[in-house]
């Protein structure tokens, strides 16, 4: 039967414009009973907003609905053909296709794919499952036998793709064997049902924004003889541009003008600038939040979006967090694990910081409230020790704390049914469930509440997975043995891309992603990431169909895509009230961006206009400062202002300093408030870990009866003993392989030492004090402070008597004692050396005194001596430095922080907004506020 098709025009949006037709078609006085239709709609959420629709303008009419059915388009074969026929689930068919290429011989896979997983390797099979299958879908979606993809290519040098191809229907022949039980292929069946005219014919079948069907479908719909209408949203004088069935003329779309209105295009830098102009365009928009939708071309900015609103006080639902890969539970589950498959402290830390396990944590009784203070612990440990392994045998020094071994034993009770045995994937979900009960125990779940009822949704979804699991893949051809964690991976993908259903009835501005907007009904569109590779989306290279075999077999590839969204930025600039089109120039790394070419598919005045717009001088608004919603109220209004209620300090280290001369807010959060970043990732030792365990090492050198010998083998041999034991001691048995390649390279430099201490003790120097405390008292106004250093090593010549305070810089190249202590001639950075060499005698050393450091010289593998060339009027210099610098931290002087934040992450950028655009502006004005308030907060 043909299909009809009904043109609804660009006057407004979609969906109120179907369920109008749908009410004057099918209505009487009294009902609208359209039980026997059947609509397809591009989306479940289309779906569900179009029933909304219906029931609204029912109410208002006082029509009792009957609601129809309503499937996705790509549910639409199922409903298509026969009653009797069964389409194979979308779990058991993708169990088929992992079986199917498993069980290749590896000399044929070959001839597939050069990478081949490992047997028990259930995510590699499957990834290489669904890219296959993705592929298969696009050829049998165009009506195309895979036998003809095969006769397409032609046989070049080294990979033949007419054989992998060849290879690909072997394949498929032995997928279709293995859901012979279970169901028929959807594509199989659609050919059959044209072939012999099965089709399902009780019901009127209504496409709703149907206009890029695959062409199998598109067949089977020409066949069936159901009733078929097209309801196309468009005018009428663009129905050149539909076939017959409703679907897209590529040709007609990509030839097609987009007129653009001037001023529609808004061009911004970076993703937090993008987010920044969308707060500001929704501040100028004087509409409800449910009036108005965010629409997402690039939908990697969803984060940045979503809390840039959030701050400003705008509520968001992004489309992407309603997805069950997102919830507490699903992300706890794989947390979970990547610790089974591989128990690195990294993964241990990752998951004790999950909030579900932290509160599974709270109700043991050997942690209790103790739990919540499990992330910093472990993060501590983790700096401290850079353990490889969690579980290894730790030596006495890296004992963890009580808290972390009881948490350790939680987990390892909490998974001790998923151990690392083999198993049929359907025979693990006993397994799955105790773990999830004992997880879970203590929980009660709000239905009521829209985050626990979304994680009810994932469970109870996760279940039925499991039951059909247990059903079709614990014996016979679909019994895949995996481990533990593998199922537990399995069994989520199957669930983690479904969206959670429901609303909770808030008014928000929705974040929707660009193939969902065409569909929806918001008067107001608000369109970021309108650059290239986005929107329209393009696919550089498939490996398994190139565009040039798309084009021959008729497959859609990139022009298809490029009509597709082309029509659609037509269709949405027609039927919007308001629609603002914003584009970005860099991503989040800094690489620059190209604009959409839909935007230059219009006039050629709107295309100078954005060309001008996106390659100009940068000034068109888009790097504003976040907007917060209290009043004109600076997001930097929130740092930490000095707290001169605190009694002022009375003693600091000579290293401190170095870091007020740098910044004396910066010193103020590491000294006053005692702010220490950690970093509970690291994989390697950074400066504090090589610094620490070299010194322990030349401490027990100079402790030695080795101290004075010239003998450089002897005193490498200690040192590398000594070496091996602190390794072992600090970092375990089993350090990760970047220890032990930076172990070596600390061993070469050792050896290195040990030729510089020989000369050294030949030279008549003898070390006589090793990280010798030292102190001083500084007499300020009002008071003094203690200075408290501790000097690595003080050297006396056996003839003259002279004494040498030294500072051990192994790791550092050239550390010359000029360039690191000042930055010009009379601008100190740093004063280390001069008030070790003024607090000398408080070390018993008395006379001339020499200050240097011990570091690497010209080459790797040289350690030298750099001595301090400075004159008495330097020290001098130096030490009424130290006097100002004592005298500032004693008033308490910490703001203004440094105009120039350090080129290196010490921790503090985030307190500090070291990138934000408006720092010094904001820094200014906080100025006057604190100096208008007397200096005090």
């Amino acid at each position: 039967m043909p299909i009809t098709r009904e043109f609804l025009g660009w006057d407004g949006p979609i969906l109120p414009a179907v369920a109008d037709f749908i009410i004057n078609r099918y209505s009487d006085r009294s009902s609208l009973d359209i039980e026997s239709v059947v609509l397809a709609v591009p989306g479940a959420r289309a779906g569900r907003r179009l029933v909304d629709i219906l029931a609204d303008k029912c109410a208002k009419m006082s029509l009792l609905l009957v609601p129809p059915r309503v499937v996705t388009i790509g549910q639409l074969p199922n409903a298509l053909v026969g009653g009797d026929v069964r389409i194979v689930p979308g779990i058991v068919s993708e169990l088929a296709w992992i079986k199917a290429l498993s069980s290749s011989p590896p000399e044929e896979f070959r001839e597939f794919s050069t990478y081949r997983p490992g047997d028990r390797d259930i995510a590699g099979w499957q990834s290489i499952a669904r890219d296959l299958s993705a592929a298969l879908a696009d050829v049998h979606g165009a009506f195309v036998d895979i036998a003809a993809v095969a006769s397409i290519f032609p046989t070049p040098a080294g990979l033949d793709e007419s054989a992998r191809w060849r290879r690909i229907d072997a394949l498929y022949s032995g997928y279709l064997s293995l859901i012979a039980g279970h169901g028929q292929d959807k594509y199989a069946a659609q050919r059959a049902a044209v072939r012999d005219g099965d089709f399902q014919t009780r019901y009127d079948l209504i496409l709703v924004a149907a206009y890029d069907l695959p062409l199998a479908t598109a067949e089977v719909l020409r066949h069936t003889p159901a009733n078929v209408i097209a309801l196309i949203d468009a005018p009428e004088e663009h129905a050149g541009g539909f076939d017959d069935a409703g679907n897209l003329d590529v040709d007609y779309w990509a030839q097609a003008s987009i007129p653009i209105p001037a001023g529609t295009v808004r061009v911004a830098g970076t993703p937090q600038e993008q987010a920044f102009a969308v707060v500001d365009e929704l501040n100028k928009t004087n509409r409800g939040y449910d009036q108005i939708v965010v629409g997402l071309g690039n939908p990697s900015m969803t984060g940045v979006i979503e809390r840039t609103m959030e701050m400003s006080g705008l509520p968001a639902r992004p489309a992407v967090s309603r997805q069950f890969s997102k919830l507490g539970p699903a992300t706890a589950l794989t947390a979970l694990a990547d610790l089974l498959d591989d128990d690195r402290a990294e993964n241990f830390a990752a998951l004790i910081r999950h909030p579900d396990i932290l509160d599974y944590f709270r109700q043991t009784e050997e942690l209790g409230e103790t739990a919540d203070a499990l992330p910093a612990l472990l993060d501590d440990y983790i700096s401290e020790h850079l353990p490889n392994r969690i579980r290894s045998g730790m030596a006495p020094e890296r004992s963890a704390s009580a808290p972390i071994r009881i948490a350790l034993e939680a987990v390892s009770g909490l998974v001790s049914e998923l151990s690392d045995r083999v198993e049929p994937l359907g025979q693990w979900g006993a397994a799955i469930r105790d773990l999830l009960g004992n997880l879970y125990r203590h929980r009660r779940f709000n239905r009521f509440d829209r985050t626990d009822d979304a994680a009810v949704e994932f469970l109870e979804a996760l279940t039925r997975v499991l039951e059909k699991l247990r059903e079709t893949a614990s014996e016979g051809p679909l019994a895949l043995e995996t481990t533990a964690s593998g199922a537990l991976r399995f069994a989520m993908q199957q669930v983690s891309d479904l969206m959670i259903g429901g609303d909770d009835g808030e008014s928000r501005v929705e974040l929707l992603g660009w193939l969902e907007l065409l569909c929806d009904d918001a008067p107001v569109l608000l369109l970021t990431g309108m650059n290239e590779d986005f929107v329209p989306t393009s696919v550089a290279s498939d490996g398994l169909l190139p565009e040039s075999v798309r084009t021959a077999l008729g497959i859609a590839g990139n022009q298809r895509r490029y009509a597709r969204d082309a029509y659609a930025l037509q269709a949405m600039l027609a039927s919007k009230e308001s629609l603002k089109i914003i584009c970005g120039r860099l991503d989040s790394d800094g690489n620059p961006l190209r604009p959409s070419r839909l935007l230059f598919a219009g006039a050629e005045s709107a295309t100078v206009e954005h060309a001008l717009a996106f390659y100009g001088d940068g000034k068109n608004a888009g790097d504003l400062p976040v907007l917060l919603p209290h009043g004109n109220r600076d997001e930097l209004a929130d740092l930490p202002l000095p707290d001169l209620s605190r009694p002022p300090l009375s003693k600091i280290s000579v290293t401190a300093f170095r870091d007020y001369l740098a910044c004396p807010y910066r010193f103020y959060l590491k000294h006053v408030l005692k702010l220490l970043p950690v970093d509970g990732e690291l994989l390697e030792m950074d400066a504090r870990h090589v610094g620490t365990l070299t010194h322990r090492i030349l401490n027990d050198f100079a402790a030695s009866d080795h101290k004075d010998s010239q003998d450089p083998r002897l005193i490498d041999q200690f040192l590398q003993e000594r070496l091996n034991a602190h390794v072992v001691s600090i970092f375990g048995a089993d350090p990760s392989p970047m220890l032990q390649i930076q172990s070596r390279q600390l061993s070469r430099r050792l050896t290195a030492f040990s030729r510089f201490q020989a000369e050294s003790s030949a030279g008549g120097w003898r070390i006589v004090a090793h990280e010798q405390a030292a102190n001083m008292q500084i007499h300020v106004s009002g008071g003094s402070i203690l200075v408290e250093g501790r000097i690595d090593r003080v050297d006396r010549h056996r003839e003259t008597g002279q004494h040498r305070i030294l500072d051990y810089k192994i790791s550092d190249a050239r550390p010359d004692p000029e360039k690191r202590h000042r930055k010009r001639k009379n601008q100190w950075i740093d004063l280390q050396l001069p008030l070790y060499r003024r607090m000398a005698a408080s070390v018993g050393v008395t006379g001339a005194t020499e200050v240097g450091f011990v570091g690497r010289g010209q080459q790797e593998n040289d350690i030298t001596l750099m001595l301090a060339a400075w004159t008495e009027d330097d020290f001098a210099s130096a030490y009424a430095c130290a006097d100002q610098v004592a005298q500032a931290i004693h008033d308490q002087v910490f703001w203004p922080p440094s105009a120039n934040p350090p080129p290196f992450a010490d921790g503090f950028e985030a307190i500090c907004r070291d990138r934000n655009p408006e720092r010094a502006r904001t820094i200014e004005a906080l100025s006057r506020a604190l100096a208008g308030a007397g200096g005090s907060q």
